[in-house]
């Protein structure tokens, strides 16, 4: 279409031959539009039918609408200006305004929670749903794309863990130290147990008080579950237990995450950031399964 255009600038209507050449071209062009258009009319209206609550499916299944009417009124219009067969083009894509949105949201939520290293991941993700969703700046995204996807996405796309499919459990051999883990993973759960420690003190001061110890431990099974920024469904999944230890002559919580051991069963550190943890007149323990949503019967052991 865009091609016919510089055709009929060449033209300036001389030859009839090339002036109905022009015209084909942009009628043709926008056949193929309508015709992609309709089937991302019926692939979104199966995926609405499947998640009719969800408010992107709802989106999209809008924009296919919209964009199909948008269609047909240009072919009504070709006959007086071949130049209404863009206009469909020059529309905003109304499902990425949805996504937009839904990512906003999720980045707001994300900050109020504490976890800002996720709330920039989605961050970027949002701007790229904002720059999908404007017209004619959309038509570049080959160009913006990558460097907009979060580097956890490229690392799980490496790796073989894609949107859609069941989220992985557990990071893959050997990629401990990639520093696409280390910045994302490793930040996240720091910033995940520094929130959980902080709303977690006035209960384990309370405990000490009322014990006269001068450590309380909590100790309770807390899985992990990231999600894709750009989307928000689950991406990676870790097995964790949590110690969180309140110090009275500090009066700080101290949080630390641990995996399951060899046998498969969770074993506390034996210090806790040099809080001793074995068993004491001067140390409380709980074993909850107040942070596991599942309240799995998890056993926690204590290192002899």
């Amino acid at each position: 279409m865009t091609a016919a255009e510089y055709l009929a600038l060449v033209n300036k209507g001389r030859s009839p031959v090339l002036k109905g050449a022009y015209q084909g071209a942009m009628f043709a062009g926008l056949v193929v539009n309508t015709g992609m258009d309709l089937y991302s009319l019926g692939e979104d209206a199966r995926q609405l039918g499947e998640n009719p609550n969800s408010e992107l499916a709802q989106w999209r299944f809008a924009n296919s609408v919209v964009r199909v009417f948008a269609n047909g009124a240009a072919m009504l219009l070709m006959p007086l200006a071949p130049a209404a067969g863009f206009v469909p083009l020059l529309l905003p894509d109304f499902g990425e305004i949805g996504n937009a949105i839904a990512l906003q949201k999720q980045k707001t939520n994300l900050e109020r929670s504490g976890q800002q290293t996720e709330a920039n991941a989605t961050g970027q993700a949002h701007t790229a749903a904002a720059l999908n969703a404007t017209p004619i700046v959309n038509w570049f995204a080959p160009f913006y794309q990558n460097a907009l996807t979060p580097d956890v996405e490229k690392f799980e796309h490496a790796h073989g863990n894609f949107d859609g499919q069941p989220p992985q459990a557990e990071l893959p051999a050997g990629t401990g130290n990639n520093p696409s883990v280390t910045d994302y993973y490793g930040r996240a759960m720091q910033e995940r147990a520094e929130r959980v420690a902080e709303n977690m003190t006035p209960f384990l001061r309370d405990a000490a008080g009322k014990s006269g110890t001068d450590y309380v431990t909590l100790l309770s099974h807390w899985p992990q579950t990231f999600c894709w920024p750009s989307s928000g469904n689950p991406m990676r999944t870790f097995d964790r237990a949590i110690a969180l230890t309140y110090s009275r002559k500090t009066d700080t919580v101290i949080p630390t995450f641990f995996g399951r051991d060899v046998d498969g069963s969770f074993r506390a550190p034996s210090y806790n950031h040099d809080i001793p943890l074995q068993q004491s007149s001067q140390h409380l323990f709980y074993f909850s399964s107040m942070l596991d949503k599942g309240k799995q019967q998890e056993i926690v052991n204590l290192h002899e």
